[in-house]
């Protein structure tokens, strides 16, 4: 209970400083003139309260207060640094603060979003699709599968799970886990009996977090040894008879920014195990295409003379270092900038449709081929 208890006086002292703060750097910031940060736009003149404004005020007078204060930045790191220690709260309502790892000292941050599929929800095991959804998928999947096939090509639908449900053990103690199946464990096998060719990582992944860390600690993704584990398996199902040689794999702790140390605000502030992934070091590729849409790589010395491609979301950034060594030519595509001529222009011998796990619910909408 006293604990409680300096830890309320603590905050109420910090909320009040927070509060007063602001005006009296303002009023010092008239005098002396200190210099604004330079990554902000300065609005020169504070908006004045009118009848016509009135709705629009507090909006513009924090737009004014958060452009022209000069240490604006340097006093929402302050709080979030404190807000974090203190009660390890990310000050972000989509990034919630994980375990540190006691060895590595690598601090876990994962993604939580209600209105993004919420994989926290996931990891919990809470989450379910909806009757219709499943239905839609299924069927959209087994449609394609079968149109592809008809073409000729070989069709393969690649989920990824998301890190909160390969990482469970880094999620916070207050997180209760219900279940370790996740809502695409419930459909996984309608889609295979459906004939949908499905790869599905996370039993791979599961498996191969004792070698090695697969997803960013910082990040939603997973990292260059997630990925070419990932790859490994997926050439297990697209080209069974082909020999995968063996990558050379390290691990070095380094300073990074990624994708959900922005929301927080902590910018130089963790250290992550990043890997080097060296595979095929002597097998060169060049690639033809690189837009804001698709990356297409050739390779005529590759061991397989065949076109492969995948369309999908950012996990697929991983992905082209190994495939690119190993494949003919590589067409890899944003899911969102797809567009069905695409399969006439480039001709693949394999189509594969990726997914990260909290997005597998868009193959319902996903159309590969006409």
């Amino acid at each position: 209970m006293k604990r409680k208890k300096i830890s309320e006086l603590i905050t109420v002292t910090v909320f009040i400083i927070v509060l007063l703060l602001p005006g009296a750097i303002m009023g010092i910031n008239s005098v002396f003139h200190i210099e604004i940060g330079k990554n902000r736009h300065k609005i020169t003149a504070q908006p004045v309260l009118t009848v016509s404004n009135i709705s629009a005020y507090p909006e513009m007078y924090e737009s004014w207060i958060n452009n022209n204060h000069p240490f604006h930045d340097d006093l929402k790191t302050v709080w979030t640094k404190i807000n974090y220690h203190l009660f390890r709260n990310s000050g972000s309502a989509g990034v919630v603060v994980g375990k540190t790892n006691g060895e590595d000292k690598e601090t876990w941050l994962f993604y939580s979003d209600d209105t993004d599929q919420n994989p926290i929800k996931d990891a919990q095991g809470v989450s379910t699709f909806k009757n219709s959804v499943k239905n839609c998928m299924v069927n959209n999947a087994s449609k394609y599968t079968k149109l592809l096939e008809d073409r000729g090509i070989s069709a393969y639908y690649l989920v990824i799970p998301n890190k909160e449900n390969i990482y469970r053990e880094m999620l916070p103690d207050y997180i209760e886990i219900k279940s370790n199946k996740s809502r695409f464990d419930g459909i996984v096998d309608r889609l295979r009996d459906g004939g949908v060719n499905v790869i599905y990582l996370k039993d791979k992944l599961l498996d191969a977090k004792e070698t090695g860390q697969l997803y960013y600690a910082q990040d939603t993704h997973w990292n260059d040894y997630g990925a070419y584990v990932g790859f490994n398996e997926i050439m297990k199902s697209v080209e069974p008879s082909f020999k995968l040689p063996n990558a050379e794999v390290a691990f070095n702790k380094i300073q990074i920014d990624r994708d959900l140390t922005g929301p927080i605000g902590l910018y130089g502030y963790y250290i992550d195990n990043i890997p080097t992934v060296e595979y095929l070091p002597d097998n060169s590729y060049t690639t033809i295409i690189k837009d804001d849409a698709k990356i297409v790589t050739e390779n005529n010395g590759a061991p397989i003379q065949k076109t492969i491609m995948i369309v999908g979301d950012s996990y697929r950034q991983n992905l082209p270092q190994f495939f690119a060594k190993t494949y003919r030519k590589t067409v890899f595509v944003d899911r969102r900038k797809y567009k069905p001529e695409m399969i006439d222009e480039f001709k693949p011998d394999t189509f594969i449709a990726l997914f990260v796990e909290r997005y597998a619910g868009s193959m319902c909408e996903f159309t590969p081929v006409r």
